[in-house]
């Protein structure tokens, strides 16, 4: 039983009570066993209170990032024509553009446009 008690979290406990000796005529019974058996279940119940702390700090997180998204998207600014890309300094005008959650806008021009390489790949000029 010691050797039970001490190793119990390794231990199959349903495979670990079919294996006891049989004490006289009569199979080992709960009194034989208390104090393995009070030890696993004391282990299985710690254990599941951490999964349980675990899990709701998970889904925490979890709400906490869809809340993010939630107003990431919903932020919104308007770009015309006229607004100018913030590192080209060029209008967007009627270019493909992108925008950035911190507002900057970047346009999507071919390479050639702006660029003298001539291999007519596109970029994002910033």
């Amino acid at each position: 039983m010691d050797l039970l008690c001490r190793h119990f979290r390794s231990i199959d406990t349903t495979k670990a009570l079919e294996e006891l000796p049989d004490y006289g005529a009569m199979p080992a019974t709960v009194a034989h066993v208390q104090r393995y058996l009070n030890a696993v279940l004391r282990d299985h119940a710690s254990r599941r209170r951490s999964n349980q702390v675990v899990k709701n700090l998970l889904t925490l997180e979890n709400m906490q990032v869809r809340e993010e998204l939630i107003r990431a998207q919903a932020e919104a600014f308007k770009v015309t024509p006229q607004r100018l890309a913030n590192r080209c300094e060029m209008p967007v005008g009627e270019q493909v553009f992108a925008c950035y959650p911190t507002q900057a806008v970047v346009r999507y021009t071919p390479r050639g446009d702006d660029d003298t390489s001539g291999d007519g790949s596109s970029t994002l000029l910033v």
